[in-house]
């Protein structure tokens, strides 16, 4: 048995967690001027859902069982998406 290619079940569902959040927020986009508490939780569920998908589904792009170097890996993600939300917040 080939234990290399066995499905790590931990992350499929917090990408389907992640999905359902990008269906949360189509569907209540239309209230954000109407209701400030779906406007609260439209942008907290758009400050966050497609960076972490994107950086969950990047971790198994390339070989995950190669620790070494990690700390490099993340800040080349993290450091951007720091840069990014701080100007998408000053708009």
């Amino acid at each position: 048995m080939n234990f290399k290619n066995q499905r790590d079940y931990y992350f499929d569902n917090i990408k389907l967690l992640l999905i359902t959040l990008v269906v949360i927020g189509h569907v209540i986009e239309p209230l954000i001027n109407t209701y400030s508490n779906f406007r609260l939780l439209y942008f907290f569920i758009y400050a966050f859902h497609m960076p972490l998908f994107a950086f969950i589904s990047g971790y198994f792009l390339k070989n995950a069982n190669n620790k070494k170097n990690i700390l490099p890996k993340i800040s080349n993600i993290f450091i951007p998406y720091i840069i990014f939300q701080f100007f998408l917040l000053c708009i």
